[in-house]
C-alpha cells in the first residue's frame, strides 16, 4: 500500500482494455480508429498511456509504446512520468 502512495498519478503504458475512456475527443477518435484498424488487420491490441490510481482514464494512445513516448515531447520519459504524479 505504501508503494502506491508514492507512485499515484505517474504515467505508465499498457495494452488497451475494453473499459478505457479518453479524456479528450481527439484521443477518443484515435482509440476508435485503432480499434477499427485492429479488426481490419487481424491484430488484437494497441497501447494506451494511463495514470496509476485513475482506472480507465486514457491520456494518450498509439500503435506502439515508443509512439506514445514520442507524444510527450520536451522531456525524457522518466521525467514525464514524475510530472504527472499527484502530491500526497
Amino acid at each position: 500500500m505504501s508503494q502506491l502512495r508514492f507512485t499515484k498519478g505517474s504515467l505508465y503504458i499498457r495494452r488497451f482494455k475494453e473499459g478505457d475512456q479518453a479524456d479528450s475527443i481527439f484521443d477518443a477518435v484515435r482509440m476508435a480508429a485503432d480499434q477499427l484498424l485492429n479488426k481490419r488487420n487481424g491484430k488484437n491490441h494497441f497501447y494506451v498511456a494511463v495514470r496509476r490510481g485513475f482506472p480507465g482514464q486514457v491520456l494518450a494512445t498509439g500503435r506502439s509504446k515508443r509512439d506514445i513516448q514520442r507524444r510527450f515531447i520536451g522531456r525524457p520519459w522518466s521525467e514525464t512520468q514524475k510530472f504527472f504524479r499527484t502530491a500526497k
